[in-house]
């Protein structure tokens, strides 16, 4: 089951949830897709 849970904070791209798993990351009451928040985040 695939379910839209909101549009990245950085690209705009829908962001699902899929079988109980987001396909994202929820920080700080926002919301990304697993690219932005690995390219925000780098060391």
């Amino acid at each position: 089951m695939k379910e839209l849970v909101g549009y990245c904070e950085g690209c705009k791209k829908p962001v699902y949830c899929e079988n109980g798993f987001l396909n994202g990351v929820y920080e700080g009451q926002k919301l990304y897709c697993d690219n932005c928040y690995t390219n925000e985040h780098k060391s």
